[in-house]
């Protein structure tokens, strides 16, 4: 189960996200990582929000937002993302990058065995926030 601070900072933080892709709240599923939400107008489908540092993050993502369309993940980008974090932890702020990815769990398929089965690198890096 989620800490609260884990459940205000995706929820919070990434409520524009869910208003955008009018998901039912509350989750369908928090854990202290990440929030499972079910797509009402899709049904089987579901958004994952991850949150997490940089170098866990990365790997699970192919596209990053960039004036709010999903652009492709370069490495001119990861290496400028990986700079800018390690200037900012140099400087002993925490930065926690948040990414989020469709799930699809056809049928009666639970969608946490789904997530749980499978680790695609198919997310979208939303942004990060330093604290």
């Amino acid at each position: 189960s989620a800490e609260p601070i884990d459940a205000l900072l995706l929820t919070c933080l990434t409520a524009p996200l869910l208003e955008k892709h009018r998901v039912m709240y509350p989750p369908v599923h928090m854990a202290t990582n990440s929030a499972l939400y079910a797509m009402p107008e899709a049904p089987g489908e579901y958004l994952l929000v991850e949150k997490g540092p940089l170098w866990r993050m990365l790997p699970r993502c192919n596209r990053l937002y960039l004036q709010g369309r999903p652009e492709p993940l370069t490495e001119d980008r990861i290496i400028r993302m990986r700079q800018l974090c390690e200037e900012l932890e140099r400087g002993s702020y925490r930065v926690i990058v948040f990414a989020e990815r469709l799930i699809r769990a056809p049928g009666n398929v639970d969608p946490l065995l789904v997530l749980k089965a499978n680790q695609p690198s198919d997310a979208v890096l939303i942004g990060a926030l330093s604290i």
